[in-house]
């Protein structure tokens, strides 16, 4: 069994779940996160700290969401405190593809934080600036 309730913050809209996410209950989870991606303004939280297992289809489900956010312009972080979803994120290495944070005070603050941070465009880099370097070999 499981449950998906939203609540929005600001601009950032959190969907909290709550039970087990596997194959029976994937679809559910799925169409809820897309359906609040569709109208998160700015950012989307994944809170699974009320999450008791996790499959590999619900790893796979909150992978997918993240293409999809991306593709969108949408941020999206997930909550985990210290439980089965950490351990399950952790362990599959999504911790690493998606930011995970402990709780949704610190997701908030960093994802506030992200928002107003300049999003500098490659041709403002330094590196763009000095054009590609060439390395240049030894003749044998």
């Amino acid at each position: 069994m499981v449950s998906v309730e939203s609540v929005a913050v600001g601009d950032i809209q959190v969907v909290r779940v709550t039970g087990e996410i596997d194959l029976a209950t994937r679809d559910l989870v799925w169409s809820e996160l897309l359906l609040w991606l569709d109208n998160a303004e700015s950012a989307l939280v994944a809170d699974l700290t009320g999450v008791t297992f996790m499959a590999a289809a619900g790893v796979h489900l909150l992978l997918d969401v993240a293409r999809n956010a991306e593709r969108r312009g949408v941020r999206f972080a997930l909550i985990a405190g210290d439980n089965t979803a950490l351990s399950t994120l952790h362990l599959t290495g999504v911790d690493s593809a998606i930011p995970v944070h402990p709780d949704l005070d610190h997701a908030i603050a960093v994802l506030r934080q992200a928002a107003v941070l300049p999003v500098r465009a490659p041709s403002d880099t330094a590196e763009h600036r000095r054009g590609p370097h060439r390395h240049r070999g030894r003749a044998g």
